[in-house]
Formats: structure tokens, C-alpha cells, sequence
């Protein structure tokens, strides 16, 4: 004998799919925990930050106290501040002046010891013909002598004094020939360069 079952068998649910999520698939333990979890914070961390935020609150609360005494000195000492700047611009002005003086001093220098000194060195058989002293110190010789030797005599000589410092050096020679009383004399011409130590 054949026993049917006519009552219609049901089906067992199933979540919707919505917005292409499939509800059946979520674990809903995890769910659970991870609202649980989000709790925790408000639990246990927040208010530890909410004690840090009143002390820091606090802080600020005694610095710009701080700060408005301080604004206040400050306004009250605003004068003087003028009066510094004003001290500062004068001090300035001074050392300014000072520079100016220094260099008006060091450009006054009178070289008469120093052309004393030549005259003295100079043997009597040389002379000069041009004697240049620039801005910078240097010194230019040009002139003639009988003989190489009263030229480099007179560059010792010069050279020993205080006034070059051993820098004046023979930099052009030449021999020429020059009538002097009728007579045709050989004559040496030279150029002598160096530089000035002090005056």
C-alpha cells in the first residue's frame, strides 16, 4: 500500500537580498561583538580624556592669565621700548660716524717721513724723474742712473727702512744713451714698484 502526504511541505526562510547583500551570509555573533566593542570606549576611555581635557582647560586657563599681566607690563613699558629704539638708532649713528672718522684718519697720512727717507737712500749719481703714491699704498719709481748699481743700492737701502717692508723690486730696466755737457754718457732708466707698509 502507497501512503501519500498531500499536506504541501514548507519551505524554509530565507533572507531578502538587498542592495546585493545577502543577510543569510552575515555572522550575527560578530555583529554583536563588534557593537559591544564599539561601546568600550565611551566606557573605559572616554572619560579618563575627559579628566586630561579639564586639566588641560585649566592650563589654559592660568597661562592666559599669564598672558594678559604680561600684555599689561608690556603696555606700560611701551615708552621705554621707544625710548631703546631711539638709544639703538643713535648707538648707529655713532658707529657709523666712527667708521667715518676711522677712514678720514687713515686716508690723512702725510708722506713726508717717507720721501725724507728716499732722499736720504738716493746716491748721488741716480735720480727720479716720477714718483707716483696711489689710494691703495702702492708706490712708482721712473727714473735714470749711471749705473745698475746705484739703482740696486738704492733698493737695499729702501727696502731696510720701516716704510716698505721689503716690497720694492726693480720692474722694468733699460740702457740709453744721453747727452749730457756734450758728451754721450750711457744711462740706465729704471721703474721701481712696491707697496707702502705704513707712513
Amino acid at each position: 500500500m502507497i501512503k501519500i502526504n498531500l499536506l504541501e511541505e514548507k519551505k524554509p526562510f530565507k533572507m531578502p537580498i538587498i542592495l546585493g547583500i545577502d543577510f543569510s551570509q552575515i555572522n550575527l555573533r560578530l555583529v554583536a561583538a563588534a557593537i559591544i566593542i564599539s561601546y568600550l570606549p565611551e566606557t573605559f576611555i572616554y572619560p579618563d580624556w575627559e579628566e586630561e581635557r579639564k586639566k588641560e582647560e585649566v592650563n589654559i586657563k592660568r597661562l592666559n592669565k599669564s598672558l594678559k599681566k604680561l600684555k599689561r607690563v608690556i603696555r606700560k613699558n611701551s615708552k621705554a621700548k621707544l625710548e631703546l629704539e631711539a638709544f639703538n638708532k643713535q648707538v648707529e649713528i655713532l658707529r657709523e660716524r666712527k667708521n667715518y672718522v676711522t677712514q678720514i684718519v687713515n686716508l690723512r697720512s702725510n708722506p713726508r717721513k717717507l720721501l725724507e727717507r728716499l732722499a736720504r737712500n738716493t746716491p748721488t749719481d741716480l735720480w727720479f724723474e716720477y714718483l707716483k703714491i696711489d689710494g691703495d699704498r702702492n708706490i712708482e719709481i721712473l727714473g735714470s742712473a749711471f749705473s745698475y748699481k746705484d739703482i740696486g743700492d738704492f733698493i737695499i737701502s729702501a727696502n731696510e727702512s720701516q716704510f716698505f717692508g721689503k716690497t720694492l723690486s726693480l720692474t722694468d730696466s733699460s740702457t740709453k744713451k744721453e747727452k749730457i755737457q756734450g758728451t754721450a754718457i750711457n744711462v740706465e732708466k729704471y721703474k721701481i714698484e712696491g707697496k707702502i707698509q705704513n707712513f
